[in-house]
C-alpha cells in the first residue's frame, strides 16, 4: 500500500468557477413566474419559496408591509393560526415569512412525500388570509413590547441619527415606527397592501431540492391558475432622492448608557457600477472581517472596543458604506480619529501581499459557503431577484477577486473614502 507524502503539503486551489446554479424559468398561466432552482437533490426535501414584488419600499404606512407579511401565518378563512401550526408540525414542515425593502417572503421546507399537503396549506395561506383582528391586537402588543426594549439602546438612537443626516428626515429610510404607528395598524390596512401587492403579477415562485414532474405540476395547479388584477410594483425610483444635511456630526444623549453607540455612512457607487467589485474587497479590507484593519487597530491594539465593522448597505438606489461599533464612552474623538486615519492609509499606501491575499482567501470562503447545501439554488437566484443582478454577477465577483491588485484598491480608496463626506452619529453616555 502506499501512504502519501506527509511532508508534501497539499495543493490548494484558491478560486472556482461558481454560478448561480441550473435554472429553469416559466411564466404560469395567471402571470406569476416559477424557477426550478438547481439540480434534483438526492434527499426527500423540497423548497418553496414565493418572492412578492411588495416591500417597506411601497408601504404608504410604518409597519403596513411587514405586517401584512407576519399576518399571514396567523390565520386564513377556513383555519386559525394553532390548526396551521399543528399542521406543519404533524408533517415535519416549517415556514418562514419575511420581509425586505423591495419584497414580502413566504418560504416551505416539507420532505417530498408531503409536498402536495404542505403546499396546498401554503396556497390557503396566501391567497385566503384573515387579517383576524385580535390576533393583529396580540402581535402589535409584542411588537410594543419588544420597541421599548429596542429604544432604551444606544444603538437604535445612533443608526435613527445616522439615517436622517444621510438621507434627509422625510427620506423613507430615515423612518423608524413608534408607538403611534404600532397601534394605529388596522386589518383593512394590512388588507389594502394585500390586495395591491401580493398578485400573480408580482409573484416569484421558487422550487428547489428534490423537484420532479409532479413537484412542478402541483406548484403550477396552486400557484399559477389562480387570477388577480392589478399593476406589477415598480422597484426602483419609488421616493425621492435623499437630501442629506449639512451638519456631519449628531449625538444622542442617554447619561445612563454604559457605552456609547458609533454609527458613521458614507454614499458610494451601487452593485451597477464596475467599481463596486474592488469597493467591496476594499471594504472587507477596512472592516469586514475580524482580521479587518478597524478590529486590528480600535479593538487588538488600543482596545476601545469589542469589535467594529464596515459594511456596504445596498438600498434601491443608493449604496451606503457604514461604519459601526459599540465603545467605551471616554474613547469616542479616539475612535473615530482612528476610523479617519485608516481610510487615509488606504488612500494613501499600498497594502500588502500577505494582507491581500488573506482578504481574497476570506471572501472566496464566504462565496464557497454560500453555495454549500443542495437548496443554495433558491438563495443565489433571490439574491439576484432581490438586487435586480443578471447571471453574471458572481462570475465577475470571482473574476475580481482574481485580478484585483494593492494599487487597484488604493485607487479605488481615493475615489470613495473621503473622511470630508463622513456622517457621524453618536448615542449614550455622551
Amino acid at each position: 500500500m502506499q501512504h502519501p507524502d506527509r511532508s508534501v503539503p497539499p495543493r490548494i486551489e484558491r478560486f472556482f468557477d461558481i454560478d448561480p446554479g441550473h435554472v429553469e424559468r416559466q411564466v404560469l398561466p395567471n402571470g406569476a413566474t416559477l424557477y426550478v432552482c438547481g439540480e434534483t437533490a438526492p434527499q426527500d426535501v423540497v423548497r418553496l419559496d414565493l418572492m412578492v414584488r411588495g416591500g417597506r419600499w411601497h408601504q404608504q404606512r410604518l409597519l403596513q408591509a411587514s405586517y401584512t407579511n407576519k399576518m399571514l401565518q396567523e390565520g386564513t378563512l377556513g383555519k386559525p393560526s394553532r390548526q396551521i401550526a399543528e399542521l406543519l408540525d404533524s408533517h415535519g414542515a416549517w415556514t418562514d415569512f419575511s420581509c425586505s425593502l423591495l419584497h414580502s417572503y413566504a418560504s416551505l421546507y416539507t420532505m417530498g412525500k408531503y409536498f402536495e399537503p404542505m403546499a396546498t396549506l401554503l396556497h390557503e395561506i396566501m391567497s385566503e388570509p384573515s387579517f383576524d383582528e385580535d390576533e393583529l391586537k396580540l402581535r402589535t402588543s409584542i411588537g410594543l413590547q419588544n420597541l421599548k426594549v429596542v429604544q432604551s439602546r444606544p444603538t437604535y438612537h445612533a443608526k435613527k441619527l445616522l439615517s436622517a443626516m444621510m438621507f434627509g428626515e422625510t427620506h423613507p429610510a430615515a423612518h423608524y415606527a413608534s408607538a403611534s404607528d404600532y397601534e394605529e395598524l388596522t386589518p383593512s390596512m394590512l388588507r389594502t397592501f394585500y390586495d395591491t401587492y401580493y398578485i400573480p403579477q408580482n409573484t416569484s415562485v421558487l422550487l428547489s431540492g428534490k423537484v420532479d414532474d409532479k413537484t412542478v405540476d402541483t406548484v403550477s395547479r396552486l400557484f399559477g391558475t389562480t387570477a388577480k388584477e392589478g399593476t406589477r410594483a415598480q422597484l426602483h425610483h419609488l421616493h425621492s432622492a435623499p437630501s442629506p444635511q449639512e451638519n456631519s456630526f449628531c449625538k444622542h444623549s442617554m447619561p445612563g448608557a454604559s457605552q456609547v453607540s458609533l454609527r458613521m455612512g458614507l454614499f458610494v457607487p451601487g452593485r451597477d457600477n464596475e467599481d463596486y467589485y474592488k469597493l467591496h474587497i476594499l471594504t472587507t479590507m477596512f472592516g469586514g472581517y475580524f482580521g479587518s484593519r478597524l478590529m486590528q487597530n480600535i479593538r487588538e491594539d488600543k482596545g476601545y472596543t469589542y469589535g467594529i465593522s464596515s459594511n456596504l448597505v445596498s438600498f434601491p438606489d443608493e449604496t451606503v458604506l457604514t461604519i459601526g461599533s459599540e465603545v467605551n464612552s471616554k474613547c469616542v474623538d479616539e475612535t473615530i480619529n482612528e476610523v479617519k486615519a485608516e481610510m487615509s492609509r488606504l488612500r494613501e499606501e499600498l497594502a500588502g501581499d500577505e494582507e491581500l491575499a488573506m482578504v481574497k482567501n476570506y471572501l472566496m470562503g464566504e462565496l464557497m459557503r454560500s453555495f454549500d447545501g443542495q437548496l443554495y439554488a433558491a438563495d443565489a437566484r433571490i439574491f439576484l431577484l432581490e438586487l435586480g443582478l443578471g447571471d453574471s454577477y458572481y462570475a465577475k465577483a470571482i473574476e475580481a477577486l482574481r485580478t484585483v491588485t494593492a494599487a487597484d484598491l488604493r485607487e479605488t480608496a481615493r475615489r470613495y473614502y473621503d473622511t470630508d463626506s463622513l456622517k457621524v452619529a453618536i448615542a449614550g453616555n455622551v
